[in-house]
């Protein structure tokens, strides 16, 4: 059909060997390593099944990928970190892990409704102070026309930068879907297994209908909390597994986070105003870095 695919894993780096790495660079798969901070941070809720440490299975095997993609080339490698219980670390977490050599770090509250594991309203206040802090250490960077790896706010400033009115919160069932082991299609990884939200399958290829289905009942217009928010072309909503899990619905607006996103987003809108007067090119080049 002549379209083009791009290709990405997330990887815990628990089993990445040498012929794992060659292949991601040969096949030109954008690495993501879920790493939660410190050993300290991390091992809290990452340990094996026998109470053994991962981090240190983890970092050996992360710096050998880093430095075999900064040798040969390959894309960028960058970390996600899974915020639970607490959010404190935010700070010395992405330092802690940019000294690692990762390109970037992205933060997300972990998704759940145990309370031994999720961010309550204190908590989720906190986050947000620690992310207005980094956007204040991004910001002097960018002045400085220096880049600093902070992903969650320069997706925000890329969005902002490039105009886009954005219908549906990510990509996820338009242009992205994941694959599981077991070759079936999901709208998003943080959605496999899910089989009632199964899109197809390599072999067979999209499931059309079920793909369609989702597109019509995700659409910005039928989320009718959203409905006069000056937010909405920017959140469209909010994340889909968020929303099924906290909201008990996948196309339902995030209305339990809805006041947090709109301060995160006013405060990037303030550091893109600032940008803008101070050094506009700058923000060409973070398109430049999204591929855009």
């Amino acid at each position: 059909t002549k379209k083009k695919v791009s290709f990405a894993v997330t990887t815990n780096a628990t089993l990445l060997s040498e012929a794992v790495i060659d292949f991601f660079y040969e096949n030109r798969i954008g690495v993501t390593v879920s790493i939660d901070g410190s050993k300290e941070i991390h091992d809290r809720f990452r340990q094996f099944a026998n109470g053994a440490s991962s981090y240190e299975i983890m970092i050996p095997n992360i710096k050998n990928l880093i430095e075999n993609f900064r040798k040969k080339g390959g894309k960028p490698v960058v970390a996600r970190v899974t915020v639970a219980k607490d959010s404190h670390h935010v700070p010395e977490t992405i330092e802690h892990l940019l000294d690692l050599g990762f390109a970037e770090v992205g933060f997300g509250p972990v998704t759940t409704d145990d309370i031994s594991y999720q961010l309550d309203n204190e908590q989720m206040n906190i986050l947000l102070d620690k992310f207005n802090e980094l956007s204040d250490k991004f910001l002097q960077a960018a002045l400085e026309d220096k880049f600093f790896g902070f992903t969650n706010l320069i997706d925000l400033l890329v969005v902002l930068h490039e105009g886009e009115v954005k219908n549906y919160p990510c990509g996820a069932g338009l242009g992205l879907f994941a694959v599981s082991a077991d070759e079936k299609l999901y709208l998003c990884q943080r959605l496999i297994g899910n089989d009632s939200l199964c899109m197809g399958n390599l072999s067979d290829g999209f499931d059309i209908p079920a793909v369609e289905s989702f597109r019509k009942k995700a659409e910005l217009s039928k989320k009718q909390e959203c409905k006069n928010c000056w937010a909405r072309f920017i959140c469209a909503g909010g994340c889909y597994h968020e929303a099924l899990i906290r909201e008990k619905k996948l196309t339902k607006a995030n209305l339990h986070y809805c006041e947090w996103i709109k301060k995160w987003i006013n405060k990037g809108l303030r550091i893109y105003g600032e940008i803008v007067v101070q050094n506009p090119d700058y923000l060409d080049k973070l398109s430049m870095l999204r591929g855009h």
